[in-house]
């Protein structure tokens, strides 16, 4: 019998509390309780009406009892059990944050009033609530860390309508009680693992891609749908039937008397001789959910009308006729994926966090199997980095209409406080929210709009629950004027806008105390091409734009605003006739602009004109662009990759498309907005986002090193980026470091200097660099780093490549290496293989005459130029070629001269252990595989001190006496002439013994850093 077989047949036979004693916690998890224990109070204590009062608490806040389990003396766990008396805070959503978030309160050490109660010094505390042992909800507390004063909460729980399958499996056998001599940390850890959420998600999609996969198999052999549509049907129908099992948890769906809604549906099977589908789902998606009135009880139970769209029949689901009945077993049967796992309406915020199905699920399917992320370059922000950037657009938002505090908004947006905040910031604070205009403009499943709603919810109601400001509408009724006055979405793929809106309606029916229909939300969440329509803030061509026309057209987006809102709660005819008035005042926008509209491609000035006309621009932009790097787009979207260049001046060099975003997103912000968006870092220091950081260098406001760890699936090291549309004097830079985000430094911008790289910014040795940087000579000066040769003719080489047979004149052959077979002071040529292109050459020569023929280009005529070769992707190792006699092959730099002493000079401060520390540190954003690709313009820009002719005389020495020695034997140790390198180019930078310390803790010889290098 397995772990979570043991723990599934324990609590089969729990049915009060001595059967939880010793079935459960003793039996199954083996916790050192007594035998013939059958009360808490043999192993614990209560904590009386006195104890609660005496830290602050009432009984009533749990209406029962609170319980401690000691069960060793040196135990790292506060153990407790509450004992409800009512089920309502199990039935009613998250009805046991605020409770337990009292007790915690109350618990703490540091809140202790009466000496003479129990000592409680415990930072992780974990809650056993139930009502009569049948509803469960067990919590975990750990330590808050940081600047955040909250302690995170993870729950998991099951009950009579919901299944404890998902706890036997994933959470309660990590609860076992651990050896004896287990170390406190290792205990914490391995009992926080039962909170883990991400255990659940992974096998949640796991098993969902699989009945996906089995169903589109039976629908594509049931129809006759061509490929886009048979996704787009799958997806829906899973939608629907996952927003069901949702909404089971609110006890809004009841078929046969069961609440588990579609598992009772799928019990009572078809009827009237036809297929389950044709006689249960399509009168109850089409007709019972979808058009008021037609609620069939005898045929779909008691159900609600929800309208929304959601289950409005659409083209697709017309062209299905019928689908088999063994489709839905994998899905709702009894033992079906919906049914194996525990569902829960509320979605987890970080610092509430419940180890189930919850509705940010919906965006993380959408991400791992809808979309081919790969090609369309989609990926799942972490819940953290959306709650970074979206408190810091509100926070910038609410410093440019407010007269508060930055302080006292930092308290309010960051930690929930309102110190120094009065009435008056409290009204303006309010104001400035119900204005607010936010858009996601690659929404995907529309994380960043969930995150900003979660944010906004959290400032208004404790702005009321303090009495800064007074308002009486309820949560569901905050919520809507939030997605309906503060929130917009894009997105080209129609799947994401989907999943989008649907998790803006769970959302929203969570906080809903009955069935309400749903909102329309087809003119909130646009489905388009975000980047290929007219600039919103450009020119108007042949447009009149003078006050008149603003006025003119102020009045129809004020129009269009009234039928959009109207539109949100229509239904029935009045849907469909709004909906042709607002298209009507679209078209009339259009003609007023002269505008051509382009199928499927968002013209923000028609589409928003509300926001464009009246707010001149949106509040607040945020976005995780897609991820689609120049090769791809060159590969395979070059028409469109041609078309984004003709609308946007950003666009240079080797771009990705999300600087095409970054220039969008700052067309859509109006005078005083706030952009954040989350991207690979290559921008920060390529040459392909110089116009980028020169255009809105003065705009930048803060950066976040989010890392390579942040998308589990995509490899790249990202950065949250914020810009205001004010200039800004200094730059925050933060850490991302585990799940906490850190203020690392503020720079005041007068110290960058164009083009503006930021990335050695998060550096822990900056004034290091400024002290190397401060000289203002640099290494091109010397000698031109350059690449050896272009990609086409580093293949175009092959051909030409032989092994050496015998030993002919040096001018007839000319040898070749590339990075593996690159030296440091001399190459490895002829001592080690080389590889290139697959292939495997144990001396690799090519002919001299027909090399030059085939390459009468730079790259011939260089390569026979005495050079430094340089490696140049990991280690920084140079070798010197003083004949010109060897070819640099792919993925190599050269660095040219005919002056041959100048060469080695140059050799001597390039094999440096300053120069790989400086470059390292300097542009970490050159990352590759974690190590770094130093480039041409890095090395030309390297700083160079003023060096006397006894210097460099000493310098070039050297060299000569390890190039000498490695010649010799290249497995000579030449250590201590490198050191003495070393030491003579630390005094040429005026470094101090603690500086050099730093180089050579963080240098070449490191062998813990990032592109650490190991002598040959």
């Amino acid at each position: 019998m397995t772990t979570s077989q043991k723990i599934q047949e324990a609590l089969d036979h729990v049915r009060d509390q001595t059967t939880f004693i010793t079935e459960l916690l003793q039996g199954a998890l083996g916790w050192p309780i007594p035998d013939r224990t059958e009360s808490l109070d043999a192993i614990g204590y209560d904590w009386s009406e006195s104890d609660l009062r005496s830290r602050g608490l009432s009984e009533r806040i749990v209406d029962g009892t609170i319980k401690q389990i000691l069960l060793q003396s040196n135990q790292p766990w506060g153990i407790f059990v509450l004992e409800f008396k009512h089920p309502d805070v199990f039935t009613a959503g998250r009805g046991l944050t605020g409770p337990l978030r009292s007790v915690l309160r109350g618990l703490v050490a540091s809140r202790r009033r009466d000496a003479k109660l129990a000592s409680f010094r415990q930072e992780n505390l974990l809650f056993i609530c139930t009502h009569q042992y049948q509803h469960y909800r067990f919590a975990c507390f750990k330590a808050a860390t940081g600047d955040i004063k909250a302690a995170p909460l993870s729950t998991f729980g099951w009950g009579p309508d919901s299944p404890a399958r998902t706890a036997c499996e994933f959470n309660l056998p990590e609860l076992i009680w651990p050896k004896a001599g287990t170390a406190d940390g290792a205990w914490i850890n391995a009992w926080a693992a039962a909170f883990d959420v991400e255990k659940v998600t992974k096998r949640f999609y796991e098993e969902y891609k699989k009945a996906f996969e089995n169903a589109e198999k039976l629908i594509a052999a049931a129809t006759s749908l061509a490929k886009e549509e048979l996704r787009l049907f799958t997806q829906t129908l899973f939608n629907r039937l996952m927003f069901l099992r949702f909404l089971e948890r609110k006890g809004w769906l009841e078929f046969n008397g069961r609440h588990d809604y579609l598992r009772a549906l799928h019990h009572a099977g078809p009827i009237n001789g036809q297929s389950f589908y044709a006689s249960r789902i399509v009168p109850l998606f089409f007709s019972a959910l979808a058009i008021e009135g037609a609620q069939d009880q005898k045929l779909v139970g008691n159900v609600p009308f929800l309208n929304g769209g959601l289950f409005a029949e659409s083209g697709g689901d017309k062209k299905v006729n019928d689908l088999p009945d063994a489709m839905f077993d994998p899905i709702i049967g009894s033992d079906g994926l919906f049914y194996r796992f525990n569902f829960t309406v509320e979605e987890s915020t970080p610092l509430d966090i419940e180890a189930a199905v919850d509705p940010e699920m919906l965006g993380k399917v959408f991400e791992e199997l809808v979309t081919g992320r790969h090609e369309s370059g989609s990926y799942y922000t972490p819940r953290p980095i959306v709650s970074f950037m979206c408190r810091e657009a509100l926070k910038a938002h609410l410093g440019d209409k407010t007269k508060a505090s930055p302080e006292a908004l930092e308290q309010l947006v960051d930690k929930h406080e309102v110190r120094g905040l009065t009435g008056a910031h409290g009204r303006q604070i309010i104001e400035a929210l119900d204005s607010l205009k936010a858009v996601d403009p690659a929404c995907g499943s529309g994380a960043y709009l969930l995150g900003l709603m979660q944010e906004l919810v959290a400032i208004y109601r404790l702005l009321y629950s303090e009495k800064l400001v007074q308002d009486t509408r309820s949560l569901y009724d905050l919520k809507l004027r939030i997605i309906s006055h503060n929130l917009y979405g894009v997105d080209i793929d129609p799947f994401a806008t989907n999943i989008a809106m649907l998790r803006l309606w769970l959302s929203l029916s969570v906080e809903a105390s009955q069935a309400l229909p749903l909102p329309n939300l087809d003119f909130k969440i646009e489905t388009g091409d975000s980047l290929l329509g007219p600039n919103p803030m450009g020119p108007k061509d042949n447009v009149e734009t003078g006050d008149l026309f603003i006025a003119r057209m102020i009045s129809i987006a004020d129009d269009l605003v009234q039928f959009k809102d109207r539109y949100l709660k229509a239904h029935g005819g009045e849907k469909q006739r709004l909906r042709d008035v607002i298209e009507r005042e679209e078209t009339r926008i259009a003609k007023e602009l002269q505008a051509i509209r382009g199928k499927g491609v968002i013209d923000w000035r028609i589409q928003f004109a509300e926001v464009f006309f009246r707010n001149k621009g949106f509040d607040v932009v945020l976005a995780n662009p897609p991820y689609i790097d120049s090769e791809n787009m060159t590969k395979h979207h070059l028409e469109l990759r041609e078309a984004i260049k003709a609308r946007y001046v950003m666009t240079k060099g080797n771009w990705d498309i999300y600087i095409a975003f970054y220039e969008m997103g700052f067309r859509l912000l109006n005078g005083e907005g706030v952009l954040t968006f989350i991207t690979p870092d290559k921008w920060i220091s390529k040459p392909f986002g110089e116009e980028l950081r020169l255009q809105t260098n003065a705009r930048i406001f803060g950066i976040l090193r989010a890392g390579r760890g942040v998308f589990e699936s995509a490899n790249v090291d990202a950065i949250v980026t914020v810009f205001k549309n004010t200039p800004q004097s200094s730059l925050r830079i933060y850490d991302y470091v585990g799940r906490a985000i850190g203020l690392r430094r503020v720079l005041q911008k007068g110290s960058l200097k164009p083009p503006y790289a930021y990335d050695w910014l998060f550096s822990d040795f900056t004034e290091v660099l400024d002290k190397i940087s401060a000289h203002g000579g640099m290494l091109s000066v010397y000698a031109v780093c350059e690449n050896a040769c272009a990609t086409s003719d580093a293949y175009r080489l092959k051909e030409f490549i032989g092994e050496e047979t015998n030993q002919p004149e040096r001018k007839e052959v000319l040898k070749i290496i590339n990075t593996g077979t690159i030296g440091r002071y001399v190459s490895n040529w002829g001592k080690r293989e080389m590889v290139y292109l697959g292939e495997r050459y144990a001396r690799p020569v090519v002919h001299r005459e027909r090399f030059l023929e085939a390459f009468p280009n730079s790259y011939g005529r260089k390569s026979i130029k005495p050079k430094l070769i340089v490696k140049g992707l990991n280690l920084l190792d140079a070798c010197l070629d003083p004949d010109g006699s060897v070819i640099p092959g792919k993925t190599t730099l050269m660095i040219t001269s005919n002056d041959v002493g100048t060469l080695k000079l140059v050799l001597a401060l390039t094999n440096s252990s300053l120069a790989f520390f400086y470059l390292r540190e300097k542009y970490p954003a050159s990352s590759y595989n974690q190590g770094t690709t130093f480039t041409k313009e890095m090395i030309n820009g390297l700083p160079i001190p003023k060096i006397s002719q006894s210097d460099r005389t000493r310098l070039i020495s050297l060299v000569d006496h390890i190039i000498a020695t490695k010649e010799a034997s290249l497995e000579a140790d030449t250590s201590g002439l490198e050191h003495e390198i070393d030491q003579l180019v630390y005094q040429l930078y005026d470094l101090t013994p603690e500086e050099i310390a730093i180089v050579e803790g963080k240098g070449r010889t490191s062998t813990g850093s990032r592109g650490a290098r190991k002598q040959p």
